[in-house]
């Protein structure tokens, strides 16, 4: 998933909450983009493409997968989960198009990620917290 590090910085650093929205993108490393989803759908994922060509953010993003398919959970259910527990995290904006994602990712709230596992997602995000997608 690609998630928002610097963002979480500047928030982190003062006593104000925020309100996080990112899209959640897969790593196609051998999986394929949702049928169905806007992702998948030429017609709509144009401002996406920076995301999908973009080797190292590929690499994390795989990395961050390996970590989900572990826990035995889903992609956006980790990003989420990992949001949430970001300080000065208020409330998190999930973005679903389908009642079915909105189910999936309502199930983030009760995932348990421990200090050593948000430290390494964490450590996973540094390695592209340079990336800027609009630039």
């Amino acid at each position: 998933a690609v998630w928002v590090g610097k963002a979480m910085n500047a928030v982190s650093s003062s006593d104000d909450g925020s309100i996080p929205w990112q899209r959640v993108v897969n790593s196609q490393g051998g999986i394929s983009l949702p049928e169905g989803s806007r992702a998948a759908n030429s017609k709509l994922n144009s401002s996406m493409q920076k995301y999908l060509e973009n080797e190292s953010l590929l690499e994390a993003i795989g990395e961050i997968e390996a970590i989900a398919h572990e826990l035995e959970i889903t992609m956006p259910q980790l990003a989420l989960a990992w949001i949430l527990r970001q300080p000065g995290v208020s409330s998190a904006i999930i973005g679903a198009s389908r009642p079915e994602q909105i189910e999936d990712n309502i199930k983030s709230v009760d995932i348990e990620l421990t200090d050593e596992l948000l430290l390494g997602i964490n450590q996973i995000l540094l390695k592209v917290s340079s990336f800027k997608p609009r630039s």
